[in-house]
């Protein structure tokens, strides 16, 4: 619909428009401003000329790209018929976060392996199904990449605590982070950060009970 509707226009210099020539997310990269449409507002939406990894090529509104809800040109649908589950708009987020090249992302440093990068078949093969809809996707190990050795479902919780800021801890061989160590010892996170900052070492934080106020 929107290649038929679509009226060719050459791209707008006005500050507002955002060029998206070269824009990788998922699978599709930017090729050229295919136009645009005019909206019930009068206002005009801009559609994309996008080739596909697989070799496809699709017409894609601007938002649709900004947003990462089109990310191919249906080929994974054709193909697995999986493009609504959770598990796909998971790898397309992964992707689009290595692959963007506008604004700055310490993902794509990080990168992701040949094999998840190029197949969605792979991927979902080696990570399995989410248990639950709250699960998504983390790394084991924050300073590396997204891979099968360093990839698990998660929820949100559980990635708070494997985050790359959290301290890590080591007494008597136990390896926490101070939110684990806080649990642990039933303290506030906020003293023991309060006592590191102060100077504190972290075996002192953790292991100095708290003074009972005198009455």
């Amino acid at each position: 619909m929107a290649e038929k509707n679509v009226t060719p226009c050459d791209k707008p210099t006005h500050r507002l428009f955002k060029d998206r020539e070269g824009y990788k997310v998922g699978m599709l990269t930017v090729n050229s401003l295919a136009g645009y449409i005019l909206t019930k507002q009068h206002s005009k939406r801009y559609y994309w000329n996008c080739l596909c990894e697989c070799g496809g090529s699709n017409v894609v509104a601007a938002t649709h790209l900004s947003n990462g809800r089109i990310s191919n040109c249906g080929c994974i649908r054709r193909k697995h018929g999986d493009i609504d589950s959770t598990e796909y708009k998971s790898w397309c987020s992964m992707k689009t976060r290595c692959s963007a090249t506008i604004g700055k992302s310490p993902y794509k440093e990080l990168g992701i392996c040949k094999a998840w990068d190029t197949s969605y078949s792979q991927f979902l093969k080696d990570m399995g199904r989410k248990p639950t809809t709250a699960h998504t996707i983390d790394r084991k190990d924050g300073t590396k990449g997204y891979s099968p050795d360093n990839c698990k479902w998660s929820t949100r919780k559980e990635q708070a605590n494997n985050r790359r800021n959290n301290i890590r801890i080591t007494l008597n061989g136990v390896t926490l982070n101070i939110m684990q160590w806080t649990k642990k010892m039933g303290f506030n996170a906020g003293l023991i950060y309060d006592r590191i900052n102060y100077g504190w070492t972290p075996e002192k934080a953790i292991m100095t009970p708290v003074r009972k106020k005198c009455r």
